[in-house]
């Protein structure tokens, strides 16, 4: 038995050693979750919007076109449980908040990060935010997160390629779509959006209380909350499960009512914003993310109370 087990260690401990080197090595590439950490933990006292939510808002809005000290710390498939970790946890005592920007997508009530296919992501959260959304001991390590040519990839670009992976701005946009690498609008709208609007409708109600107590808390320190639809092509909004646009239009509206700092604004089908303006049928690109941008500006200006 003692030499069958010495065995076993004999094996695995080399493998164990090459594991926990690639770890170390994949925890020293830079990445947006570590920035966006440091961007809170410096810039938390100063900011006066935060912006929360997915890709719709982390490629959408872009800070150095508010007037307002902004700090973008959206990212990609970021759910609504993830935003209220982000607030509660580098923003409780922030004492220059005065409005928050939390998006409402097709998808964002139906659906928690950690129960989709971007659930590795959660390691990230995990590791680089402190933010703890699964007791699955998968989602502690990159290693075991990552599909293998992933985690390889990832690893290759960096060490052997010299490739930057960060495309956060300092202020937290993601500086990557741009205008001119737009892609074919018409053939990114359907497919996306029957994605967007498949999910089951169970995860509604406790969706719901995360928004309904991040309004309240919010309301307690006399802060802006904009419920924000951002714009999308006729391509994408056009295929949207219309049961799911109910529901998700029906409950901000009621949020919204339940609290004077509470406001839902709905850009989905906005007129002002034209195909020149997107990245792909659901995105806005560099240009569209100016406007959007300077038009939220606009808005806050009219909701902050000096």
């Amino acid at each position: 038995m003692k030499n069958f087990l010495k065995k076993i260690l004999l094996f695995t401990l080399p493998l164990l050693l090459v594991a926990a080197f690639l770890e170390l090595a994949a925890r020293k590439v830079p990445n947006d979750y570590a920035l966006k950490r440091a961007l809170f933990d410096d810039q938390s006292k100063e900011t006066e919007v935060l912006i929360l939510g997915s890709s719709h808002t982390y490629f959408g809005i872009n800070p150095d076109w508010m007037t307002q000290k902004a700090l973008n710390a959206a990212n990609v498939s970021q759910t609504l449980n993830v935003d209220a970790c982000i607030l509660e946890q580098f923003f409780a005592d922030a004492p220059n908040l005065q409005a928050v920007i939390l998006p409402i997508s097709a998808f964002s009530l139906f659906t928690r990060i950690e129960e989709t296919s971007e659930a590795w992501r959660c390691a990230y959260y995990a590791i680089y935010q402190d933010i703890h959304l699964t007791n699955n001991f998968q989602y502690q390590f990159e290693i075991l997160s990552l599909a293998p040519n992933s985690f390889i990839t990832k690893l290759r670009k960096y060490y052997l390629r010299g490739r930057n992976p960060l495309i956060s701005s300092p202020t937290g946009w993601g500086s990557t779509f741009r205008s001119e690498y737009a892609l074919e609008l018409d053939d990114t709208g359907a497919t996306v959006a029957k994605a967007h609007t498949s999910a089951p409708v169970n995860s509604l109600s406790r969706n719901k209380t995360i928004i309904e107590q991040i309004a309240d808390q919010l309301n307690q320190r006399d802060i802006q909350l904009v419920l924000l639809t951002t714009p999308t092509h006729s391509s994408y909004y056009n295929h949207l499960d219309q049961y799911h646009m109910q529901l998700t239009e029906e409950t901000c509206r009621e949020i919204e009512t339940q609290l004077p700092n509470t406001h839902y604004i709905n850009l989905q089908t906005n007129s002002s914003f034209s195909p020149s303006d997107f990245y792909d049928a659901n995105h806005l690109n560099n240009l569209g993310a100016k406007k959007l941008s300077e038009k939220l500006s606009q808005l806050l200006n009219s909701l902050i109370t000096p």
